[in-house]
């Protein structure tokens, strides 16, 4: 589309939703910017990969997610993303079976850095959010955490942790393996 796409305003939408995301662009690029032509395109080019290549999964997750299965441990997910792409995502993986409950931005009004979705997905595995803990590599995915009252781990993606993420974090992972090595250690204290 001709725009000079920077990883900063990338960084700025991570795991905010398509609402902010599209107030974020417009705000960047300006008014003239046919955002709801790129979304279709987007979504069209994003359903097409998962069809043909498959969905990446973080190195660790499907370990991690066993590990958490096997010890009992109640699991949520919980995204800003519709509940199709995150359908196609997760059935792509066949990993649906390993989440107690599923949260998306279509289930609340309010996504991150607001709690609301955090606390959904608390409620839907019946774990009091001082209880929980969340598992995030953005930023307003942090805040969100921090603000549902729940521990958040820091996971290491786009994103270093800079000082409020370390301010608001409990913990901070540059892997998925390691977050499974912390709380093998906890488990067995």
């Amino acid at each position: 589309y001709g725009y000079n796409f920077r990883r900063e305003v990338y960084i700025k939408c991570m795991g905010r939703g398509r609402k902010v995301v599209k107030q974020v662009f417009l705000e960047e690029f300006g008014e003239n910017l046919p955002i709801e032509e790129i979304y279709i395109k987007k979504d069209q080019e994003l359903f097409k990969i998962i069809e043909e290549e498959g969905v990446p999964l973080k190195e660790g997750a499907v370990e991690l997610l066993d590990f958490l299965n096997k010890n009992n441990i109640k699991v949520a997910l919980a995204t800003s993303a519709k509940s199709d792409r995150t359908n196609a995502m997760i059935d792509d993986k066949k990993i649906r079976e390993k989440f107690d409950y599923i949260v998306t931005g279509e289930n609340v009004e309010k996504l991150k850095p607001n709690p609301d979705i955090f606390l959904k997905a608390a409620k839907g595995i019946n774990v009091k959010p001082e209880n929980a803990v969340v598992i995030e590599d953005s930023k307003s995915g942090v805040f969100a955490g921090f603000n549902a009252n729940m521990k958040v781990f820091h996971i290491e993606d786009l994103l270093a942790p800079d000082e409020e993420i370390k301010k608001y974090a409990f913990k901070m992972f540059k892997s998925l393996n390691q977050i499974k090595e912390y709380l093998e250690f906890v488990i067995k204290k």
